[in-house]
């Protein structure tokens, strides 16, 4: 199906079949679903480009059905593929670019939930912190910690942490903030010191071959400074 903006006020809400002859091609088959996204503009297709480039590999880490995505250009022959795999406690590869990048992603199910929400009876909260490669195992204090980015399912926005949280916060409709008046997102903010204390057993379990003491210099990393978390955190 494809959404077209010129079918009216509902074009890109309401999908519309796509033409079959136009997905009978040996290219496409073996998919069930092709979803078709025109460019409005054509002279904007060097914006578009750089978006679709900016993708990070990270976003695979929290959609649990997706494990591939793959951004094709057609006009330059160039393809970009991003491949997760899941290697057990959790640990998880996320292959782009001719590299890897290893995450241990700590998930906690909250219950008790309808205090603040009467209609939802259970929710997710995780945590994922970035591995040393195994070229960097030799000396896991050298990694570079960069900021990452706090998660509802999608990335938002950076607020100072070192590793990835993830949560099903309440969002304004412009998913550029965390709600920071919700009840809700107070109660799973104060979820998240609980949730790193399980990560932290994690890491002194010999993960990747650390040693108890490389585990604890390692994750010790992460916790942010005074004056690092900005705005809601």
């Amino acid at each position: 199906f494809m959404f077209d903006i010129r079918s009216g006020p509902v074009g890109c809400i309401l999908p519309h079949w796509y033409p079959e002859k136009d997905i009978s091609s040996e290219k496409n088959q073996g998919w069930t679903t092709k979803i078709v996204l025109p460019l409005k503009d054509t002279n904007n297709s060097g914006v578009m480009l750089r978006k679709f480039k900016d993708i990070q590999p990270s976003l695979l880490l929290f959609l649990n059905r997706l494990r591939k995505i793959t951004v094709e250009n057609e006009v330059t022959g160039e393809a970009r593929v991003m491949k997760r795999v899941d290697k057990g406690d959790g640990v998880i590869v996320v292959e782009h670019d001719q590299t890897k990048d290893q995450w241990l992603v700590q998930r906690k199910m909250l219950q008790n939930t309808t205090k603040y929400k009467p209609e939802v009876i259970s929710t997710e909260i995780a945590l994922a912190f970035p591995l040393p490669t195994e070229t960097e195992s030799s000396n896991i204090l050298a990694k570079d910690l960069m900021p990452q980015q706090v998660f509802a399912f999608l990335p938002l926005r950076t607020y100072g942490f070192r590793f990835v949280v993830q949560g099903d916060f309440d969002l304004p409709s412009a998913r550029e903030d965390v709600n920071s008046d919700s009840p809700w997102n107070q109660w799973l903010r104060e979820q998240i010191p609980l949730l790193f204390k399980d990560a932290l057993l994690s890491f002194g379990k010999g993960l990747l071959g650390m040693s108890p003491v490389q585990a604890t210099a390692f994750i010790l990393q992460f916790i942010p400074l005074e004056g690092e978390l900005h705005d809601f955190f």
